[in-house]
């Protein structure tokens, strides 16, 4: 998928990034109408011309963040592109910085065999420091990157810890990750012992049939239930080899668990307001 049309189409798709050698004159003007209000305009020869110094036409045009910026697919960085950067930093310097070997992908799966460790940098590397917004779209080419650098089955145990840690990270945009990748997890544990989860539900949340979410502590999940009206707190138990993952030393106590795999889910309170009452 990489740097395919297929892919390409896909990003263009998205409304909000754009590959820089596929921008022509009218799409740009698009592109600036529709960006942040606070954003500062960007001329296209200039932006072109940027990528061509970097030699790679491996740059993404955004515009989900206040200002239009540019980050590229070898390190998957983001990088602002002010158009008083240009006189207001050494340009020669930036460009050395995010075409450096070390703040690559490639030197950082290449040097790093710990499996779990790899994951961490990458996310924290990657994903982290990325708007909101566009987390998924960096977690697609993120997979697709990783996956021909290094052999299958080192590849299906990273691609599993990136899905648990990344969905950590993504806030509200639960429904269209765990579509296309918490459902890929596999069980994690031998553990036939049988636990008791919750989960708080209110006007605003996804059905547990719809997600993975829950927790082992009670009072986390009447605080997401009573956040908003129609709290609603679920019980269940589950065995612990039905579990996709649980987050050790996670405020929130979360553990991940397909739907199928609950048994006797109850509502052991109802509430019309932002009240729960046992």
């Amino acid at each position: 998928m990489t740097n395919s049309k297929e892919f390409d189409q896909k990003l263009q798709k998205t409304g909000s990034v754009f590959k820089v050698d596929m921008v022509n004159d009218s799409m740009f003007k698009v592109i600036q109408e529709h960006r942040s209000i606070l954003s500062i305009p960007l001329e296209l020869d200039r932006v072109k011309d940027f990528s061509s110094k970097l030699a790679c036409k491996q740059l993404y045009l955004t515009t989900d963040m206040p200002g239009l910026y540019l980050f590229d697919e070898k390190t998957l960085k983001m990088h602002a592109i002010y158009l008083d950067l240009f006189t207001s930093v050494d340009e020669a310097a930036w460009i050395d910085y995010i075409t450096n070997e070390k703040n690559s992908i490639e030197y950082m799966v290449e040097r790093e065999g710990d499996m779990n460790k790899l994951a961490h940098d990458l996310v924290n590397s990657v994903i982290i420091p990325a708007e909101k917004s566009q987390r998924i779209v960096l977690f697609e080419i993120l997979l697709d990157r990783v996956s021909g650098l290094i052999n299958d089955t080192k590849f299906q145990e990273l691609k599993q810890m990136l899905i648990i840690l990344t969905r950590k990270e993504l806030d509200v945009f639960f429904e269209e990750f765990d579509g296309k990748f918490t459902s890929q997890l596999s069980y994690r544990y031998n553990n036939t012992e049988k636990i008791t989860i919750y989960r708080g539900e209110n006007s605003r949340s996804q059905s547990y049939e719809k997600t993975f979410s829950w927790t082992t502590s009670k009072e986390v999940a009447i605080w997401f239930a009573t956040r908003f009206n129609d709290s609603k707190l679920l019980s269940s138990t589950v065995a612990k080899n039905n579990l996709l993952y649980i987050y050790e030393d996670d405020p929130e106590s979360e553990v991940l668990v397909r739907a199928a795999d609950l048994n006797n889910v109850t509502a052991i309170c109802v509430g019309n307001s932002n009240r729960v009452t046992e």
